[in-house]
């Protein structure tokens, strides 16, 4: 009899890492017709399943999700992009889903635009308009806070660089980044941004995934307070909240830190953030009032609507 363990290595090696049934064969010493069976075999006893993604959005379910959001949060846009198994996969329909909304929103406009930092941001900055007669006219500002404070000075190599950002979004979407102000904060030289913040037309940010358990590391973000709290679902542009919608307040706050007003005043504030570990990472962002526009896949959407039914 096959063992599961043996036809959970055969399928990963088939499905994931790309080898072909008679590459299986050969490493087996069977025939790629055994390989085959093998297989069939993994499916009926449910190590493999079948997921077939549809690589659109329904229009009703589309519109079902932005009245249910609209009604509960006040959210003015829902953008939702088509849902993948591959997590590498689904991060490329995040990407390009966002890129072609702001693309298509912004582009043709002069605008002042802070962006967080993280995985999705990263992602995004590194894409390339498809034509060139699409660059943005826009001047980057990487908005920040006290947790970026030991990292925003790191040159390169890093998801929270805070020159790297700038620098991709120069190269890739024919953006400019202000080099006095990203000076002036790499260099600490204590100049006030305050008025730089109050300038911006739109800012873009991912959504951070539940803070660490680790109670050291809650302590020196969050303080004592919050050393062993469970209740930290997520964070926008490095605000911190609990599942109420409540914003937690920063140990030592940099005064490199656009404020909570500032952003609320910021005319387009937008969220890209998918998955099933980010569900409740959203849903206490959304509670905040800190974004008007939610960029997700079909499947976190419904997740988050069953969730708050």
């Amino acid at each position: 009899m096959v063992s599961d363990e043996k036809l959970f290595r055969i399928a990963i090696a088939y499905y994931r890492n790309g080898k072909t049934q008679t590459d299986l064969a050969a490493e087996l010493g069977v025939s790629h017709v055994q390989v085959g069976k093998y297989l069939k075999l993994a499916k009926k006893r449910g190590i493999v399943e079948i997921t077939i993604n549809a690589p659109f959005v329904d229009q009703n379910e589309q519109q079902m999700c932005s009245i249910y959001l609209k009604e509960a949060f006040g959210l003015e846009n829902l953008v939702l992009v088509p849902s993948a198994s591959d997590p590498r996969r689904s991060m490329q329909f995040l990407v390009d889903g966002a890129c072609d909304y702001l693309i298509n929103s912004f582009t043709n406009k002069s605008l002042n635009v802070g962006v967080g930092m993280g995985k999705t941001m990263s992602e995004i900055s590194h894409f390339r308009t498809r034509s060139m007669d699409r660059k943005t006219n826009w001047t980057i500002y990487p908005v920040t806070n006290y947790i970026n404070d030991h990292t925003m000075r790191h040159d390169s190599g890093s998801y929270y660089s805070y020159l790297e950002l700038p620098q991709n979004f120069q190269d890739n979407w024919g953006s400019r980044k202000d080099d006095v102000f990203i000076d002036s904060v790499r260099d600490d030289k204590g100049n006030d941004v305050s008025s730089i913040w109050k300038c911006l037309d739109v800012i873009i940010g991912g959504v951070g995934v539940p803070l660490s358990r680790d109670p050291e590391v809650r302590r020196a973000i969050l303080g004592e307070s919050y050393s062993s709290s469970d209740d930290i679902p997520g964070d926008y542009i490095n605000y911190f909240f609990d599942s109420d919608g409540h914003i937690l307040n920063p140990k030592s706050p940099s005064r490199y830190a656009i404020d909570l007003d500032t952003i609320r005043s910021v005319k387009s504030r937008i969220a890209v953030a998918s998955g099933f570990q980010k569900v409740y990472s959203i849903i206490g962002l959304l509670k905040c009032d800190l974004i008007n526009t939610l960029i997700t896949d079909i499947t976190t959407a419904r997740n988050i609507v069953e969730v708050l039914k």
